[in-house]
C-alpha cells in the first residue's frame, strides 16, 4: 500500500516563497503588458523606463523572474520521503536527510519480514 501525506513548511518559508511568486507574476506582467500599463492605465514616466530597461535586458529579466519561479517553489518543498513496511518506519528522509538507496531498504524490508508469513516481492 501506498500512503502520501503533507509535510508542511515553515510559516516564513511560505510568506518568502509567496513575495517571490508575486514578484515573477508583476515581473512577466510587466514585460508583457508593462508599456501599455504605463501610458494608458497609470501614466508614470518612471515605471515606463523601468519597463524599457527590462525589454532592453530581456535575458537578465526572463532569468531573474525564473529565478524568483524556482527558488519559490524549493522553498515549498520539504522533501519528505518516508518509507513503511507494515506500518513500521524503514526510512525517513526527513531525519536522515538523504535519499534511501534501494540495497538498504530491501535489507530492512528482509529483516521486518523475516519473522512473518510469505515473501517480500523484490
Amino acid at each position: 500500500m501506498i500512503v502520501g501525506e503533507l509535510y508542511p513548511v515553515s510559516v516564513p518559508a511560505q510568506v518568502v516563497s509567496q513575495l517571490l511568486m508575486y514578484i515573477f507574476y508583476i515581473g512577466f506582467f510587466l514585460v508583457l503588458l508593462g508599456e501599455w500599463f504605463f501610458t494608458s492605465v497609470w501614466p508614470s514616466a518612471q515605471g515606463l523606463r523601468m519597463v524599457q530597461q527590462m525589454k532592453g535586458n530581456q535575458v537578465v529579466t526572463m532569468v531573474l523572474l525564473f529565478a524568483c519561479n524556482i527558488a519559490a517553489t524549493k522553498l515549498l518543498s520539504t522533501g519528505a520521503f518516508e518509507v513503511l513496511f507494515n506500518d513500521q518506519l524503514v526510512h525517513s528522509k526527513l531525519e536522515t536527510g538523504h535519499a534511501p538507496d534501494i540495497g538498504s531498504i530491501l535489507n530492512k524490508f528482509r529483516q521486518f519480514d523475516a519473522g512473518g508469513a510469505g515473501q517480500v516481492g523484490y
